[in-house]
This record gives C-alpha cells, sequence and structure tokens, in this order.
C-alpha cells in the first residue's frame, strides 16, 4: 500500500515540477515579445516616444 501512495506523490510531483517549468517558459517567452515590442517601437518612433510611453506606464503603477 505504501508503494502505490508513494507512486501517487511521485506522480504528483512530477507534475508540479512540470507545470512550474511550464509556468517559466511562459514568463520568458513573454520577457522575450515585450523585449522585441520594445526594440521595434524604439526603431519605428525612436526613442523619445519610447520614453514618453516608459513613463506613463511607470505612472500607472
Amino acid at each position: 500500500m505504501s508503494d502505490s501512495l508513494h507512486t501517487g506523490q511521485q506522480a504528483q510531483d512530477d507534475d508540479d515540477a512540470a507545470s512550474a517549468r511550464r509556468a517559466v517558459r511562459v514568463m520568458w517567452a513573454g520577457v522575450a515579445l515585450m523585449s522585441l515590442a520594445g526594440v521595434l517601437m524604439w526603431a519605428k518612433f525612436g526613442p523619445t516616444m519610447f520614453v514618453d510611453l516608459a513613463t506613463a506606464v511607470l505612472n500607472c503603477l
């Protein structure tokens, strides 16, 4: 009986670890997309528009 409980706990731990890895990957994907958006915005509108928008976003926080 203890073997089946251990196997169930191990499966849950594996699921939790996989979920955590997925969350980290999604977070890094978001950081990468936001960085790309920032670079493209800088290229299209120049640094003053980028700084104005960044200032507006920071003021909301």
